[in-house]
């Protein structure tokens, strides 16, 4: 301990702060310099810097030596609750954050690298402070975002990519809207969800940037957004226990998809659900120390509570025969109509068009079919006009008064209506009704095959089927690994003609099964009906019937139920394992055990064309799931590579048949086996 942190320990016992340059006195300036630079390494680096933000902040400011020694000092720190206590100190001073944030914002960076290496953890703190800074436009943006990008996700030491999506987010925050910032974090934070440290984290911070993204689009764009974020936070929900977090953003957009398309049970259910977390979240946070630059992420959570409200007491009121407490009535829809800043879920943001959007059709609606509002809104209108202290502010009053006369010269059913033979196809009656009634189907299969799916549906059945997707959304969430393969599953099963529909939401639960089954069985115990995973003495390899059996009774056990059966005849001229049946539609499983070569090609020069020749007189989308019994001595593929779409085409055929592939990893012993 140098004769400066002796000062500075004497200090704080007594509870004084005396200024940097009055501990000082009168050494000599190279002296000081070394003192600093060496306090401010040290373990009492956080008292250094509170002593030199005093004596700035009272008029005597240390000579700009003294300043680059204190930050050379901070670049050198290897204690990570010190560099913490230490950049607070810092940030909180308004003067010091002036004068010298650029100058800070460097050493944080030139930190960051010297520790990155070694001190992952130390290396994330320095990177934050440089962040802070960057966030205030305190320090130049370009450089801090330089480091947050990743060139290597596979690289990355689990313990700084633990910390990485937070950064991200808070980035995000504030650049989000920057096309040329925005795109770069958005491809690490997508690249995070893959690493297992950083994935429920990365998930729901992925969640939150689509919500931003909402915020600025129309209502279809903004629905499709928000379904994405929604199926987000189930994931992140699903991957890590008491994951309150996700599961109060994602209470808060079922409020909002069961207000557009008029779901009171669903409203009322998320009402009391957010209810719930907030005060599970307040119980479980009370005492606990949030910094102060992330407390808006706080404030965000508890704004979901008053946006909950304000829907479900407009829904109520929208719904009621007849509109008694005028100024009541008013009050909710005004705020549902206009969500305010203070209902912003996501901090920095002036104001969300894209969730008005999604609100605003259903305002609308009641309204129009409700014309004793309107003589309510025009008598509430004069009142307002001539009141002295009138109750709600007559300027919005107005807004919404002048909006609603529109509506009803032209009823919300015919407003996009043109001249015979002029109607665009995005304004067409048939496309406003789908995107109104149905917005989660939209979002999942996209405009042209949903207004397929709903040609000559009535509004019951689209009602219906609307629910079967939305809760489909977050129903089959597993986690983030389970996440990605479904998606890259579905991205690649796209390209099938036949992946459309009711074709396509029956495949999409098969899919699930079989990404949630290889999950299971990658990390479950081998005991018992699952010991045939295990390594067998030679010659008495399990056959592949043990699979079979065991998918199946997964399936039968699932959402399938009652709809897969075992070993069916007459399919293609043969026998088919696994059949799946919805109605007339059916999808068929092959299942077989793999000895010798389990590479990708391999399997499917062996048994794809088998697999893909069930499907010739049903929609050509098959599974083949095999049984890895080839020696896995130095090691198993990683879940991910578990599972892909492959595609066979027969000679002389036109029709591409898709196989979703799935590969489950027997002759496996524990880890622990491959350091014997």
């Amino acid at each position: 301990m140098n004769a400066l942190d002796t000062l500075l320990a004497d200090a704080a016992a007594q509870d004084s702060a005396p200024p940097l340059t009055e501990l000082l006195g009168n050494l000599p300036v190279d002296e000081q310099t070394i003192a600093i630079r060496d306090s401010a390494a040290g373990p009492l680096g956080h008292l250094t810097c509170r002593a030199t933000v005093h004596a700035l902040e009272i008029g005597t400011p240390p000579g700009s030596e003294i300043i680059d020694a204190l930050l050379v000092g901070l670049t050198s720190q290897r204690s990570l609750l010190t560099l913490n206590d230490a950049v607070d100190a810092l940030l909180d001073s308004g003067p010091f954050v002036q004068q010298f944030g650029q100058r800070l914002c460097d050493a944080l960076l030139r930190g960051h690298t010297i520790a990155l290496d070694q001190q992952p953890l130390l290396a994330a703190g320095h990177l934050e402070g440089a962040l802070r800074l960057a966030i205030v436009n305190a320090a130049r943006p370009v450089r801090v975002l330089s480091a947050l990008e990743l060139d290597d996700v596979t690289r990355v030491d689990p313990e700084y990519a633990e910390r990485l999506p937070r950064l991200i987010g808070a980035a995000l925050d504030r650049w989000g809207a920057d096309e040329n910032l925005a795109p770069p974090l958005r491809q690490d934070l997508d690249s995070l969800r893959e690493v297992p440290d950083a994935a429920a984290d990365a998930t729901f911070e992925y969640g939150l940037d689509l919500l931003r993204r909402a915020a600025n689009q129309q209502a279809a764009s903004a629905l499709a957004l928000l379904l994405e974020a929604r199926e987000q936070m189930a994931t992140a929900v699903a991957a890590e226990e008491d994951r309150d977090d996700a599961a109060l953003y994602g209470a808060g957009l079922d409020a909002i998809m069961a207000f557009s398309r008029a779901d009171r049970d669903l409203l009322v259910a998320s009402r009391d659900s957010v209810s719930s977390l907030l005060d599970k979240r307040e119980a479980w946070l009370r005492g606990l120390h949030t910094p102060a630059w992330r407390r808006p992420r706080r404030e965000a959570e508890r704004a979901w509570a008053r946006l909950v409200l304000i829907l479900d007491n407009a829904a109520e009121h929208i719904a009621a025969p007849a509109w008694l407490n005028v100024w009541e009535a008013l009050a909710a829809v005004l705020d549902a109509y206009e969500l305010d800043r203070e209902v912003i879920p996501v901090p920095g943001m002036s104001n969300a068009p894209g969730l008005e959007a999604v609100v605003r059709p259903m305002v609308e609606q009641g309204i129009v079919r409700e014309q004793s509002l309107l003589a309510g809104l025009r008598h509430a209108a004069e009142v307002a006009a001539s009141a002295d202290d009138p109750p709600i502010d007559a300027a919005q009053l107005q807004i919404l008064l002048t909006h609603v006369d529109v509506l009803t010269e032209r009823p919300i059913e015919r407003r996009h209506a043109r001249e015979p033979g002029t109607a665009s196809e995005d304004e067409s009656p048939a496309l406003l009704r789908l995107v109104e009634r149905a917005p989660s189907l939209v979002a999942r299969l996209g405009l042209e095959k949903a207004m397929r799916a709903a040609q000559g549906m009535t509004d019951d059945a689209l009602d219906l089927m609307e629910g079967v997707a939305y809760r489909e959304t977050f129903d089959a969430a597993a986690g983030p690994q389970v996440d990605l393969i479904r998606r890259k599953l579905e991205a690649d099963l796209a390209k099938c003609p036949d992946y459309a529909g009711r074709v396509r939401q029956y495949f999409d639960l098969l899919t699930w099964e079989l990404a949630t089954f290889l999950a299971a069985r990658h990390d479950v115990q081998l005991t018992g009906k699952l010991a045939y995973l295990k390594p067998f003495p030679a010659g008495k390899a399990p056959h592949e019937e043990k699979l079979q059996v065991d998918y199946f009774d997964w399936l039968q056990r699932g959402k399938l139920v009652g709809r897969v059966q075992f070993e069916v005849s007459h399919v293609a001229t043969g026998r088919v394992d696994i059949q799946a049946g919805f109605g007339t539609v059916r999808f068929y499983i092959e299942i077989k055990r793999e000895l010798h070569d389990a590479s990708n090609a391999a399997l499917e020069k062996s048994y794809l064309t088998q697999a893909a020749d069930y499907a010739g007189t049903n929609p050509a989308l098959g599974q083949l799931v095999v049984l890895d019994l080839t020696d896995h001595s130095d090691g198993v593929r990683h879940l991910r590579e578990s599972a892909w779409v492959a595609t066979h085409r027969p000679t002389d055929s036109s029709i591409d048949r898709y196989v979703v592939v799935g590969v489950v990893i027997g002759n496996r012993d524990t880890p622990r086996s491959y350091s014997d």
